[in-house]
């Protein structure tokens, strides 16, 4: 649900510091994929989105007509080593939520963000701030990967809900917090290796974080 941040946090940053490339990971069902091509018509900017499953046809279709968009159906992780020499102003992340993954991603985008741009990344409150969310458990090093389960979250509560909680369908870490847990979890430990960045945290559930050089 990053689109729900557009209107009172992106794009007024996206103005205001004139950012013309957009690269989001996941698109998911397209909600802020619309809005972020709206923008780029508006602006004449570029985007260009990740995600190896998109949820929604018809918003690849969008893409796909647009001359101001593409899309490439690989993870995150395949794609982004073969961006260098590539600068983008503004970078959405809202993909695998686990600490692998999102510290991963952070370290390969680092040489590729512009001076002036911002990387904005979803849930790091509650649920998977501290807790890592695994869609594709087996894309994961062993080393790095939690014991998880198909179980619910329940606030306050480290163990996984015998019955019901959030997001039961969903394969989520069985304990919640301790070291590599979570998408906070990982912004920090990237910030601890590269300092320069500083972070703005959007507290609203489920939780928006802003990385600025």
């Amino acid at each position: 649900m990053v689109y729900k941040f557009h209107t009172s946090i992106i794009r007024p940053m996206a103005l205001e510091r004139s950012w013309k490339t957009f690269l989001e990971i996941r698109i998911a069902w397209g909600g802020h994929t619309r809005k972020l091509i709206d923008f780029c018509n508006q602006e004449k900017g570029k985007l260009l989105s990740i995600d190896p499953k998109p949820a929604n046809k018809r918003i690849q279709l969008k893409i796909l007509l647009n001359r101001r968009a593409k899309l490439i159906r690989k993870p995150s992780l395949e794609v982004l080593p073969n961006l260098k020499g590539k600068s983008f102003d503004c970078v959405i992340i809202d993909g695998d939520h686990n600490w692998y993954t999102v510290y991963n991603e952070l370290q390969l985008l680092e040489p590729i963000i512009s001076e002036n741009g911002a990387i904005f990344l979803h849930d790091i409150s509650w649920p998977y701030g501290r807790r890592d969310l695994y869609y594709c458990p087996e894309s994961i090093p062993p080393e790095f990967r939690h014991p998880y389960a198909k179980k619910g979250i329940i606030k306050g509560q480290s163990e996984l809900a015998a019955n019901g909680g959030h997001n039961p369908d969903l394969n989520n870490a069985t304990l919640e917090g301790g070291p590599r847990n979570g998408v906070l979890t990982a912004i920090e430990d990237f910030m601890t290796i590269d300092p320069k960045w500083n972070l703005k945290k959007i507290e609203e559930p489920p939780g928006l974080g802003i990385l600025t050089k």
